[in-house]
């Protein structure tokens, strides 16, 4: 199976083109360990394969080192960082530290968590309507509704320091999810839309359970993530 199937983004905007397609291209890279560990980036070499400006490599440059895939060395060249199952392992760990710092926020402040319950409904019966309706969904846009009921969930909590911190490590997950929905079917997905109605459910309810019941879908999506990673050689 070739790997550049994941590496196509399209844009309609031709400089977010530039600049979020080549910061999904190199980032793509580097989780696929096609750009290995210790392997030098420069701007020119970039530009020329992605087609873009070398001002747009220089901030796709800026985001990445943002996330902890490449640092600057002393020659001003960038410098692929290892990623590895443990790297992957300690930002799904981030994350079930966030998401569920966000669920006890909800549940511990019924007054705000009310006013933050129809955005959540609203998203959780987005992903409910095309799985009622069988709908034909492409891994970019699975992963997308995925993002959005997530991203809603940590803005609930009402902390900005919170969603500061998930804005780190969103570009990563997220990459890592389009990745694992391009080769799986679309019944997985389903079973995570699926979970988003409960969530919000039990959420309305304030049961206290609801997080564990999270820490396992957390779980349940970093496995599969793995299962996809080990077969591009990711150890």
């Amino acid at each position: 199976m070739s790997r550049d199937i994941f590496l196509k983004v399209n844009y309609e905007n031709p400089r977010m083109a530039s600049v979020n397609g080549a910061t999904n291209y190199i980032r793509n890279k580097i989780i696929l360990q096609q750009f290995p560990a210790d392997m030098q980036l420069t701007e020119i070499q970039m530009a020329e394969e992605c087609g873009a400006s070398r001002g747009s490599i220089r901030t796709a440059f800026q985001e990445l080192e943002r996330e902890g895939l490449i640092h600057a060395l002393p020659n001003g060249r960038k410098q692929v960082a290892p990623f590895t199952l443990k790297s992957v392992a300690d930002l799904y760990e981030v994350r079930r530290m966030l998401e569920t710092c966000a669920l006890k926020s909800i549940l511990s402040d019924r007054s705000g968590s009310r006013k933050s319950e129809p955005e959540l409904l609203y998203t959780a019966m987005i992903s409910s309507s095309a799985l009622q309706e069988g709908e034909a969904l492409s891994p970019a846009k699975r992963v997308r509704m995925d993002a959005d009921f997530h991203r809603t969930l940590i803005k609930a909590a009402g902390n900005q320091a919170l969603l500061q911190c998930w804005s780190t490590i969103e570009p990563v997950i997220w990459a890592m999810l389009t990745i694992n929905a391009t080769i799986s079917d679309q019944e997985q997905h389903f079973k995570q839309f699926d979970f988003h109605n409960e969530l919000v459910r039990h959420l309305m309810l304030a049961d206290p359970h609801v997080i564990e019941e999270f820490e396992e879908h957390i779980s349940v999506s970093h496995s599969m993530v793995v299962e996809v990673l080990k077969r591009f050689n990711c150890q």
